[in-house]
């Protein structure tokens, strides 16, 4: 097994193919540590959605082996541990921020944190909106509030699909500052962004997916120029 000093997440030899399509994840092996963020940069079609999808056990494996602090993987990972941001948001439409919240908290079982929302919703400037509905909210807006329902049962293990999309540079500023925090209390983060400057701002690692496979890695940004890693995207 891939076991790497201090590595939280474990993948090892994953394959992934759809029934009706060519494309799949071909034997990736990759790790997130302890404390640490790592990207994720690939073009369109490249395989980042489709990897975070396996991770998180929404698309299902052909083989490979996923490991969390060296044990294989169980339900109570996917329930408790990770955190998935998707794309695709999925929250109800038609309830209100407020209201989103409570139904997260029933469902997972766990106590309204009234200051631990306040806090989170001023920092991401939607305090202002707890009560109006999603469905009135700004894409970013909802990308905002997807984030902070993803923390709400605080995943070890973050896996984050485009976080960035649809954010002013303020808000990604905000978020940035945010990520950094919850990998300084010892959470892996794993997140995709076509903005290849906020990953070398915030990354430790980076991997390169082509084609469904992981064809290079950059283990450390510290001395790698965001004009390199554009060089490195379009090879």
């Amino acid at each position: 097994m891939l076991k790497m000093k201090n590595s939280l997440f474990n993948i090892v030899n994953l394959n992934q193919k759809y029934s009706n399509s060519f494309f799949g994840l071909k034997n990736i092996s990759m790790y997130i540590s302890e404390g640490e963020i790592v990207g994720l940069i690939g073009k369109n079609g490249s395989g980042k959605t489709t990897l975070l999808d396996t991770l998180s056990n929404l698309e299902h494996k052909i083989s490979g082996n996923f490991y969390y602090e060296g044990k294989s993987v169980d339900n109570n990972f996917y329930k408790n541990i990770l955190g998935y941001l998707p794309t695709t948001l999925n929250l109800y439409d038609y309830l209100t921020l407020r209201e989103n919240l409570e139904f997260i908290f029933e469902l997972r079982k766990r106590k309204y944190d009234e200051k631990w929302i306040d806090n989170m919703l001023t920092d991401f400037e939607l305090y202002s909106s707890l009560d109006t509905p999603l469905v009135d909210l700004s894409r970013g807006m909802r990308i905002k509030f997807n984030f902070i329902i993803t923390l709400i049962h605080n995943p070890q293990i973050l896996l984050l699909d485009e976080p960035f999309e649809g954010l002013d540079p303020a808000q990604a500023i905000t978020l940035k500052n945010t990520l950094k925090n919850q990998a300084n209390t010892g959470k892996g983060i794993l997140l995709s962004s076509h903005i290849l400057s906020y990953l070398s701002d915030i990354c430790n690692r980076i991997y390169f997916i082509k084609n469904g496979e992981i064809v290079k890695e950059v283990v450390n940004t510290n001395e790698l120029s965001l004009s390199s890693l554009e060089a490195l995207f379009y090879e």
